[in-house]
């Protein structure tokens, strides 16, 4: 457990500045209390604040730990973050200070990898990884009223159409998936890697849905390439995808791309996968999933939906 602290002194004299307010972070990578960085505020919410960095690179300060990947900061007790940074303010960090105007982070490295494929431990068979992705699927459709493209994904992977009304967001990307899905089936490289470009950027939002997928599909590779029967990376669906992120998408975006494409991730969808494909997972997939389902708008079904896809013969 990390604990806020405000170094505020009502103490001060007439025309000095007050001190900044300080809090302590956490981090799993090396490379955010060893080097230094500077930036700017590119987007604040409640409980996440990114900058962007050159490179392009993004570094996030994140109140949940199921958020932390590389470059990211967990504080806690910060409360509300839109009450202490604006988006085009400036950022530094070095010896493992982060500073921003009025605010300063005190970042300690702490025992852990960050969350990647690499990381998987002895993995189930096909037959019980296909079992626990239908039981996630299924789980994932109830309440979604067609705002997600994963009712895209559950009719390719079943003979029975649902005939659920799709919201027009769904239906505009729905074509693309459709061909994906028919390149990923044939395993026709060039064909996957032109309709995985295809998908970038499209839908709303800092990370789109069609992005969000992609994501799945590829870390859904990364982490199924030594189950028996797996569909292992496709490098060359991989370069297509980051190539038209370079100029299609969302910085944000691009940055979580080109990271699945590395089959880095989240701690939260590290244990999602991690509960599809290993023989003595950390939970259940239904205990795994909660979390996930509640990410953006629809960003975490979509994020399924490419895991389903990955997975789709």
């Amino acid at each position: 457990m990390i604990h806020a602290m405000s170094r505020h002194d009502s103490s001060l004299s007439e025309g000095e500045t007050p001190p900044a307010w300080c809090f302590p972070g956490v981090t799993l990578d090396r490379s955010v209390t060893r080097c230094r960085l500077s930036g700017r505020v590119h987007s604040v919410f409640r409980s996440a604040v990114n900058f962007e960095l050159p490179g392009p690179d993004v570094l996030s300060l994140v109140s949940e730990a199921d958020a932390l990947t590389a470059m990211t900061i967990l504080v806690e007790g910060m409360g509300d973050m839109r009450g202490f940074f604006e988006a085009g303010g400036e950022v530094s960090v070095s010896g493992g200070l982060l500073r921003a105007p009025g605010i300063s982070i005190r970042v300690t490295l702490i025992t852990g990898q960050v969350p990647s494929a690499a990381g998987v431990g002895a993995l189930v068979d096909t037959r019980t990884f296909r079992a626990r992705l239908a039981r996630l699927v299924d789980a994932a459709m109830v309440g979604d009223e067609g705002d997600s493209l994963l009712w895209v994904v559950a009719d390719l992977r079943s003979e029975e159409r649902r005939g659920k009304i799709l919201s027009p967001v769904v239906q505009m990307i729905r074509p693309g998936i459709v061909a994906l899905a028919s390149a990923l089936t044939s395993s026709e490289s060039e064909a996957m890697a032109e309709a995985a470009a295809g998908l970038v950027g499209l839908g709303p939002g800092l990370t789109p849905a069609g992005d969000d997928l992609l994501c799945g599909l590829m870390l859904g590779r990364a982490y199924g390439a030594r189950v028996p029967g797996g569909p292992g990376p496709d490098h060359g669906l991989n370069r297509a995808v980051l190539q038209a992120a370079s100029s299609r998408t969302h910085i944000l975006s691009r940055v979580m791309l080109e990271r699945a494409s590395r089959g880095v991730t989240t701690v939260g969808l590290d244990r999602l996968l991690r509960s599809l494909v290993e023989k003595q997972p950390p939970c259940p997939v239904e205990e795994a999933d909660r979390a996930v389902l509640g990410l953006g708008a629809t960003s975490g079904r979509d994020f399924l939906s490419g895991v389903a896809l990955a997975w789709l013969r």
